[in-house]
């Protein structure tokens, strides 16, 4: 006689009894926790400053979060804000970053163009934290900031359209500007 086969309980359904810890979504070593960790350590002065609390309605996404989801997201190669809003939905390294939270892409797109010298230099600080501390492959975009050679999946890798540190930050705020133009609209 032929014995039935047991399986491990699978229910979707399943409430959990308590909330989930979402460090443990990811490993320790995930590049989330580095971009999320230098982040926290920076000077955000220049984007705090830009707030008016007075004017009251729905608060807005913390600049920390918005500013480690746009560095993240740029590290991997999504340049688009409606990817960046969709990943957040649909991508657990995303979700762990914005702790699921989910700004639309408007407001991804209008948090960037009103901070974009800030998010250039604060781009070129990431790399140069990485490249200290040999973190120098980022997402599939191997990245150099001191002139050597840039390995790049889907863009112009030569010095004469990077040139600089400075002009690395400003030629990939530049790509997401073209790339997200759509969604402007």
């Amino acid at each position: 006689m032929k014995t039935l086969p047991t399986f491990r309980r699978y229910d979707p359904n399943q409430l959990l009894l308590l909330p989930p810890d979402m460090a443990h979504w990811l490993p320790a070593d995930h590049l989330v926790y580095f971009v999320r960790d230098v982040v926290g350590q920076m000077d955000l002065s220049g984007i705090y400053n830009g707030y008016d609390g007075s004017q009251g309605g729905y608060p807005p996404y913390h600049p920390e979060m918005m500013v480690s989801l746009l560095i993240y997201a740029y590290s991997v190669g999504i340049p688009s804000s409606r990817q960046m809003e969709k990943a957040t939905y649909e991508s657990v390294p995303f979700r762990v970053l914005t702790a699921d939270q989910h700004p639309d892409h408007d407001t991804i797109c209008t948090f960037r163009r009103e901070n974009k010298a800030l998010l250039t230099e604060l781009f070129v600080k990431v790399l140069e934290m990485a490249r200290e501390l040999k973190v120098l492959k980022v997402g599939q975009i191997t990245v150099s900031v001191d002139g050597t050679k840039v390995l790049a999946r889907d863009c112009v890798a030569s010095i004469k359209r990077w040139g600089t540190r400075d002009g690395f930050g400003q030629a990939l705020i530049a790509a997401a500007d073209e790339i997200s133009a759509p969604d402007d609209i």
